[in-house]
């Protein structure tokens, strides 16, 4: 069958039938894809939700692809296309604060710090001995940054006291400003052209520049330096760590860069997961919910239909639609039954999925999940050369409310 309407629900702004792109879909087109299914000898119906981190465009390509491999199958394909383009912001606003000098400089000085502070002899000159900038220079040219140091800086956050921390940041702020201030580019520098046009927290921004609006605010940089420190350090004496260099890139993220085009983007992108079933109510139109709609042409589909098998197909940021679907069917009293749930990759935090999978074995026959092994995840680089690991790395050490958060994948 030729791919068409059939085989697809384009989700609009705040999981509503709001048109935002090339891809529009209308109440009339889930009940010609109900009347096409009824019409039909089809026995199987596959769902399918692709990650909520791509463009309307590769949303349809990937509808396109799948409806082969499930048709071959015996089932009607549907995908659900609910665009946000958060790798595309990632990756463009990532390169954009790589390049500038100031977040070079916040990496370079965390380094220094940390190679003193986790107390192991991480520079070959004793313990307690910051490497030179030349040594970090080194280590930051490299494809595996910081790699051949994890066995030393595990042994060296063994010997601290998480409990002395805060005694040790007030400590550690004194010496960043220290070394700031013997840094000219920092110290007599433009902050504009430090620190380019990267999306910078705003208030940081402001808390940054020095009293006459142009210069650095030394003083609160090494604040901001300290606390990254900090936070660094309490994750690897709590084993909750991603790896030295990727840990150190996640922290400098939450702290100065992310609120603006991160965390945001993501944030919003779950909250179309569980708008898109929102309950609707008399009128039908626009800024109804096709997910709810959705939901309830199949319930009437499958009650007339015994036997008819229902598959839901979650990659990614996907596995969390469809526990929201769920979530909101069991709610609404309309609950379909499930042959398969397969999860690939998924994004999900681990609480939602045992919350809305794992809690209700009634909810489906069987469930699969295929990741990819932590090894292949920590070499899974998002951005080549800035960030070291996957995007379900990223997902819990930056945009996630708190770092290392439990993701499911």
């Amino acid at each position: 069958m030729p791919f068409s309407k059939l085989n697809y629900v384009n989700v609009g702004p705040h999981g509503t039938f709001r048109r935002s792109g090339a891809l529009h879909t209308t109440p009339e087109d889930i009940d010609a894809l109900f009347r096409a299914l009824a019409d039909s000898d089809a026995r199987k119906l596959s769902l399918h939700f692709h990650g909520g981190l791509v463009k309307e465009g590769h949303g349809e390509a990937i509808a396109r692809a799948m409806q082969p491999v499930y048709e071959a199958g015996g089932a009607h394909a549907v995908t659900f296309i609910w665009e946000t383009g958060l790798i595309e912001t990632l990756t463009r606003n990532l390169r954009r604060i790589d390049e500038t000098r100031l977040f070079q400089k916040l990496v370079r000085y965390v380094f220094r710090q940390l190679t003193k502070r986790l107390g192991a002899d991480l520079s070959e000159r004793g313990p307690g001995e910051p490497m030179t900038m030349a040594e970090i220079e080194a280590e930051l040219s490299r494809i595996e940054k910081f790699e051949g140091f994890e066995a030393t800086a595990r042994s060296g956050a063994e010997t601290l006291d998480e409990a002395e921390l805060e005694f040790i940041e007030a400590e550690m702020e004194t010496e960043f400003l220290l070394e700031l201030q013997d840094d000219p580019e920092l110290a007599e520098g433009d902050f504009a052209e430090l620190a380019g046009d990267a999306p910078l927290e705003p208030t940081l921004r402001e808390a940054m520049t020095d009293v006459d609006g142009r210069g650095v605010s030394l003083f609160q940089v090494a604040k901001y330096l300290a606390r990254v420190t900090y936070r660094v350090l309490k994750r690897y004496i709590r084993k909750r760590d991603h790896g030295l260099y990727p840990t150190v890139i996640e922290e400098i993220l939450r702290e100065f860069y992310l609120a603006d085009f991160g965390a945001w983007t993501w944030g919003r992108m779950k909250d179309i997961a569980a708008e898109m079933w929102l309950p609707n109510g008399p009128v039908i139109d626009e800024n109804a919910h096709p997910g709810a709609y959705f939901l309830d042409k199949l319930a009437a589909h499958m009650a007339s239909r015994p036997g008819f098998t229902l598959d839901l197909i979650g990659h990614s940021a996907g596995s969390i639609a469809i526990c929201e679907m769920l979530r909101a069917a069991e709610v609404a009293g309309r609950r379909p039954p499930v042959r398969n749930i397969v999860f690939l990759a998924p994004a999900c935090l681990t609480s939602l999925m045992h919350r809305e999978i794992v809690a209700h074995p009634e909810r489906f026959e069987r469930f699969r999940m295929f990741t990819m092994s932590d090894a292949y995840e920590q070499k899974d680089q998002l951005v080549r050369g800035l960030y070291t690991r996957s995007l379900l790395y990223f997902i819990s050490g930056v945009l996630e409310d708190s770092p290392d958060v439990p993701i499911a994948g």
